[in-house]
């Protein structure tokens, strides 16, 4: 394959993507693939967010990539020779058996209103997890020609929420020479706009309007190579964009993305020696990045449809990268479809977002190997909508990203 081309919100904001046109979902049939004034008033003491515990446990592996042989092929491009994946055992591995709700389908779904001014909603179905959503602001659909934004893939955030960044594939397939681009969505300008208050669609509208003002809010990136465009995120502990196009057992990357220009700026080409690499991508607020996939029936310890998760770290200089498999799978998956994995860094959660179905982990627990049933919830939500990817900032408000019609979402508080 040749080498890929080198040609940071509102606080309360959340999102999930999927493609509003034809889109051929990425289902787990590949590997079973958060001293005192007395005369003086005290000021208002400015909000907080919640106290984080010791982020140790996440440092407590030692990486050791003096054992990793990458070579610089050009500049800022690494091939690694030696395997990414640490080698395990089975003795240690164990699926530990979460409540079992059923698994959410990824057909029928429910199409929202095309540049509908209104919110969308989704509620609380089943489950033992409680969030809800409401419509931030519509997203647009068509920028140069008829719905050539219509196929949004993956987002993140900047860690203080004021910047999405949407990859949007050229194509519906899974190549890893499928091009696409990045999209910077200014969220602030957003706000201040008033495209998340009233009519939601206005933003969408004006885009495909070619309305200056509304394309002002929004930075299009150069054609990269993007594969399926699912697996990305922004490392908090650095502040580096990364994305990766190919994920195969024999050739994987993962390329540094320019948060100004959004173009390929570096790159690590590797093997897993294994399996597959991540076809979803998350970073901790210490640079450890996961990504989860779903067994296939050949490892008894894993029994088929658990859920292995993945943890793996890329070297300082940018030149490597190494991967383990935590010794702790999840027994019963959410949905039939993997659209995404997202962090929480204020409550150390894991999300793995399904098509209208999200399952958290307590990482904490599982990194320690001592994960329970009762660190594990899922949650099914209605209508069926189409979820692409979830993200949140640094201060732990959610943001959900849906598609057909394409929108961010917010966490809001359900009604009890």
């Amino acid at each position: 394959m040749s080498a890929p081309p080198f040609s940071t919100f509102a606080k309360e904001l959340y999102v999930i993507y999927e493609d509003e046109y034809s889109y051929e979902d990425e289902y787990y049939d590949e590997e079973y693939e958060y001293s005192e004034g007395e005369d003086e008033a005290e000021p208002e003491a400015e909000p907080q967010a919640a106290e984080q515990e010791d982020p140790g446990i996440y440092l407590n592996y030692a990486w050791n990539f003096d054992a990793v042989t990458t070579e610089e092929v050009s500049p800022g491009v690494y091939e690694q020779s030696t395997p990414a994946m640490l080698e395990y055992t089975n003795d240690s591995y164990v699926a530990v058996e979460n409540q079992y709700f059923g698994l959410q389908s990824s057909k029928d779904y429910v199409h929202a209103g095309h540049y509908d001014p209104d919110p969308h909603f989704l509620e609380y179905l089943d489950g033992d997890l409680f969030l809800e959503f409401r419509t931030l602001v519509q997203l647009p659909v068509t920028l140069e020609y008829s719905a050539d934004l219509g196929n949004p893939q993956a987002m993140c955030m900047s860690p203080d929420g004021t910047v999405a960044y949407v990859a949007y594939p050229d194509g519906y397939g899974h190549s890893p020479d499928q091009t696409g681009r990045i999209i910077k969505y200014d969220l602030v300008r957003l706000r201040e706009l008033g495209a998340m208050e009233g009519d939601l669609s206005e933003f969408a509208t004006g885009v495909r309007l070619y309305d200056e003002t509304w394309r002002s809010c929004m930075t299009v990136g150069p054609t990269i190579y993007m594969g399926h465009g699912q697996c990305m995120d922004i490392d908090p502990s650095t502040g580096r964009l990364w994305l990766s196009a190919a994920g195969s057992d024999e050739y994987s990357d993962l390329t540094l993305i320019d948060t100004e220009t959004l173009d390929a700026v570096g790159q690590i080409r590797f093997h897993t020696g294994t399996t597959d690499f991540a076809s979803t991508l998350t970073f901790d607020e210490c640079g450890n990045f996961y990504y989860v996939k779903r067994s296939g029936a050949t490892w008894d310890k894993s029994p088929e449809g658990s859920l292995r998760i993945y943890q793996g770290r890329i070297s300082d200089n940018c030149d490597k990268v190494l991967i383990r498999l935590l010794t702790q799978s999840v027994r019963y998956p959410a949905g039939a479809t993997l659209q995404g994995v997202s962090w929480n860094p204020i409550t150390d959660t894991l999300y793995v977002v399904n098509d209208a179905a999200l399952l958290s982990v307590e990482m904490r627990p599982l990194i320690a190997g001592e994960l329970t049933p009762g660190d594990i919830h899922t949650e099914f939500l209605t209508p069926l909508r189409e979820f692409e990817s979830m993200e949140f900032d640094a201060a732990g408000h959610g943001y959900l990203i849906v598609n057909r019609h394409s929108e961010i979402m917010q966490i809001i508080e359900p009604e009890v």
